[in-house]
């Protein structure tokens, strides 16, 4: 009587023998039996934009590469506005004016009078002292 480990040997030797002659008997239809066909399995693609042939190989990609610039479309031309140049305004301080009252005058705010003109107390105006004013 016999192990049942070479039995169970013996039946898988016997599918892997089976295996490589089916695989044996595939590869030979496919080389040897499979129908020929005429027309290659794989195609070229077209390739698109080569209208013109190529027939010297040193200017093949001026043909490839030569596509016609669009035209840049009209636009209005813009007109140019004119400009009002700021005229520099100039007041003399008068008895009993302060810069809030000269900044509503002019339509300024006091920190634009306090810039333009440099003032280092905003309490202390003299009579006559001529300050710049900004343009609002």
């Amino acid at each position: 009587m016999q192990k049942p480990g070479n039995a169970f040997a013996r039946g898988s030797e016997l599918i892997v023998g089976l295996f490589v002659v089916a695989f044996i008997v595939f590869l030979l239809w496919v080389i040897l039996l499979r129908p020929q066909t005429s027309a290659p399995l794989l195609q070229p693609t077209p390739t698109p934009g080569l209208a013109i042939p190529i027939t010297d190989p040193n200017k093949a990609f001026i043909n490839a590469i030569a596509t016609p610039t669009p035209e840049p479309l009209p636009t209005e031309t813009p007109t140019a506005r004119p400009t009002r140049t700021p005229t520099v305004q100039v007041y003399v301080v008068q008895p009993g004016d302060t810069l809030s009252r000269i900044a509503e005058l002019f339509g300024v705010t006091v920190d634009a009078l306090i810039k333009t003109n440099m003032i280092v107390n905003p309490d202390a105006l003299q009579v006559n002292q001529e300050l710049t004013i900004p343009a609002p």
